[in-house]
């Protein structure tokens, strides 16, 4: 009621509301891979989590209680579609919304004596999912149109594209098409977690495969194939981000031909999902453009929906389809955070341009470099990733997610600490630097002696007053307690040793007086 009346109470007093429910899920937060089982780990230590003890009148609480712990309420969906509407980090709400839909086993809340049998279990009737999460964000194209070699015809405003090439009659028709992304899910530096783009067929001859091509040329309606030529040659030379092959049935028309087929009056069956996954979520922009070609050079032409499309009425099989069901539409679910992958190696680097939770599982670690040598000293990064802090990661192989917990900047250029330097967008390697490879026996810091060698964004690399060494040594601080995973550790069993230019040193039980490293650590020979 409040909310219609234009009073948001969830944001009194900073949100308080929001950080007790937050304070309460975190309390209760349990591990991910328990989800919907009978055994519970709770992530954080019921005695050593944080609690001021208080008293009133009737009672003292000495002690945060564990009674109740762990048990499953339907309210998290209300501060958890809050959060998410309002652009607000929630992760511990959001953590229990999606286990409570998990555990109804219908992917969404499942209300009623769904929650046990006390009250808890009816002060919502299963509405919670409908009415509060948003789980993904729908966008219809911005532009689309399509452009014929040798035709300079304005086709903004059909329904339809045609997609055509036939080199024996000078024939190329292509499909050209822009959507323009929120612009909020750049400034949560969210990672994308799924995006299908969905074409829908009006008919196809021939071979039914369409290739999709990133685009590099802003999409207008009114453009024309001449005005167009050298982009159309550039993204043809790419590879494509996604082919499909078309549903539908080959030489029909669902707009005016009889259908026969009854599974063929639903539009589903004409409906093509292609997933833009990867490529979206490498995008530094927040437009999103693409060009649709054949694959097959051949006389037949193929028909898709545009955003001008207009509702269908099939008199010859009594089928009619609303525009909203035909027009293009690009839908996007974004995770709430970074999701990083790290390979067998067991290490990354990152850079961030928001604040972050740090996952279980994964150490981070700033590194200085000892001038005059080939090392770096690590100094490891709790709880919480800082914006714009290049850091060195320590984890099993497997994806990461760095959850966003405010303090988004735009970084437009790399950024320094210590001696890595991070990047935002991908980056050519400055000569002398040193990147992280795995090489057949250890993983380290290496130099960069080619020309082409990239950083990938939110990425860094390692700077020096050196580039003479062959790999740059990382010595774990022992002020950490962190030897789980050793920089330039060596598959081979005897423990090599390395002097601080990263030579290995040959060993016997006459090393010469000086600084070493073996297994990360440095050690002196007096």
């Amino acid at each position: 009621m409040a909310s219609n009346v234009g009073e948001d109470l969830f944001a009194y007093d900073n949100y308080r509301a929001l950080s007790m429910a937050e304070y309460v899920a975190k309390y209760n937060l349990m591990t991910a891979d328990t989800y919907g089982t009978s055994t519970k780990t709770f992530v954080y230590d019921h005695n050593t989590f944080p609690y001021t003890a208080y008293s009133n009148p009737s009672y003292t609480c000495d002690t945060l209680s564990a009674t109740g712990r762990g048990t499953i309420r339907p309210v998290w969906e209300l501060f958890a579609g809050y959060a998410q509407a309002n652009g607000l980090s929630a992760i511990y709400s959001q953590h229990w919304a999606d286990m409570m839909r998990m555990q109804s086993g219908y992917g969404s809340d499942g209300g009623a004596g769904d929650y046990g049998t006390s009250s808890g279990g009816f002060d919502q009737l299963g509405y919670g999912t409908l009415m509060y999460a948003r789980p993904d964000t729908k966008l219809g194209a911005s532009a689309d149109t399509y452009v014929r070699k040798n035709n300079t015809s304005n086709h903004g405003s059909e329904t339809t594209m045609e997609i055509y090439t036939y080199d024996t009659n000078d024939a190329d028709f292509v499909g050209l098409l822009s959507f323009d992304l929120p612009n909020d899910s750049f400034a949560k530096g969210r990672t994308v977690k799924s995006a299908l783009l969905r074409l829908v067929t009006e008919r196809f001859k021939g071979d039914a495969t369409l290739a999709v091509y990133a685009y590099g040329h802003d999409v207008e309606e009114s453009t024309t194939y001449a005005g167009e030529t050298d982009y159309i040659s550039a993204a043809r030379a790419t590879t494509p981000v996604a082919t499909v092959s078309l549903t539908g049935i080959k030489g029909i028309s669902v707009v005016s031909d009889t259908i026969s087929d009854s599974t063929y009056l639903d539009i589903a069956a004409w409906t093509n999902a292609i997933d833009l996954t990867t490529y979206i979520d490498t995008l530094t922009s927040s437009k999103l453009r693409l060009m649709l070609a054949k694959t097959q050079n051949e006389n037949f032409a193929t028909k898709i929906f545009t955003h001008d499309a207009a509702d269908i009425s099939n008199s010859k099989a009594n089928f009619t389809v609303e525009s909203a069901d035909l027009v293009p539409q690009l839908t996007i679910e974004y995770e709430d955070g970074y999701v990083l992958h790290v390979t067998a190696a067991g290490a990354s680097t990152l850079v961030l341009p928001f604040t972050a939770l740090i996952p279980q599982g994964v150490k981070t670690y700033t590194l200085d470099y000892l001038a005059g040598t080939a090392a770096a000293v690590a100094t490891e990064i709790t709880g919480q990733l800082p914006a714009a802090i290049p850091v060195l990661v320590n984890a099993d192989e497997g994806s990461y997610t760095f959850s966003y917990m405010g303090n988004y900047a735009a970084y437009a250029s790399a950024v320094s600490s210590g001696a890595l330097t991070g990047v935002f967008v991908p980056t050519a390697a400055p000569s002398g630097s040193y990147v992280l490879q795995s090489s057949a026996t250890r993983v380290g810091f290496y130099p960069v002696n080619t020309a082409n060698v990239t950083v990938p964004a939110c990425r860094a690399y390692l700077s020096t007053d050196t580039s003479q060494a062959k790999s740059i040594s990382i010595s774990y601080g022992k002020s950490t307690g962190i030897e789980t995973f050793d920089m330039s550790r060596e598959v081979y069993a005897n423990t090599p040793i390395y002097d601080l230019y990263g030579r290995r040193v040959r060993q016997s039980t006459n090393i010469q007086s000086g600084i070493y490293i073996r297994q990360g650590s440095k050690f002196i020979v007096r």
